[in-house]
């Protein structure tokens, strides 16, 4: 019986064994294709790896926004505001409670929701400008720098106190971008 090699790009081998091998690697795609149950099994598997479960996928905390990664929302929360506690209804002129407002949905495209996820991931990490942009736009996009500014200013209006002075996703000049908890950020399961 003659043995037979396989080629270096198993995506293009012609038995379906080479499809599993290569979805196994952690490859995303292949050729659009007739699925057989062990390779929809594979893509199954390889999809669950890059998602994690939704104890890797914390929710962070910016001040008085809650950035929830497992449930892709970012809510700013009106009990915290600055000066009062968590919860506490202030009083109004007329000696009545006030009642709390109710939380508020910042919206974020796909590419901002990417590049925030990507960025809070790595908390204190100095990510280059071209890991940035080739993670969340692509290989092809490692001189588009002024994508990375422009969704970076975007991201900073809608999440920092005042984006000209920012708290948290920082620009180190030259370098690139990185996002620095403060002291009261972190994970926003905890009271």
């Amino acid at each position: 019986m003659a043995q037979v090699e396989q080629p270096a790009n198993l995506d293009r081998w012609p038995y379906p064994e080479g499809r599993l091998i290569t979805l196994g690697r952690g490859r995303r795609r292949l050729r659009h294709e007739a699925v057989r149950h062990e390779e929809l099994l594979a893509r199954m598997r390889a999809a669950a790896r890059r998602a994690g479960s939704a104890d890797d996928q914390p929710r962070v905390r910016l001040g008085t926004l809650v950035v929830d990664l497992a449930a892709k929302r970012v809510i700013r929360d009106p009990g915290r505001a600055a000066g009062s506690p968590a919860g506490e209804a202030e009083n109004s002129p007329a000696g009545e409670p006030e009642r709390p407002a109710a939380a508020e949905d910042i919206r974020l495209t796909p590419t901002e929701w990417h590049l925030l996820e990507v960025l809070l991931r790595n908390p204190g990490k100095l990510l280059s400008q071209r890991h940035l942009l080739a993670e969340v736009w692509g290989p092809g996009y490692a001189d588009a720098a002024g994508n990375l500014r422009l969704y970076m200013a975007q991201l900073r209006r809608k999440l920092e106190p005042d984006p000209a002075r920012p708290r948290w996703l920082l620009t180190e000049p030259g370098m690139g971008y990185r996002y620095q908890p403060g002291p009261d950020a972190g994970d926003a399961d905890t009271p």
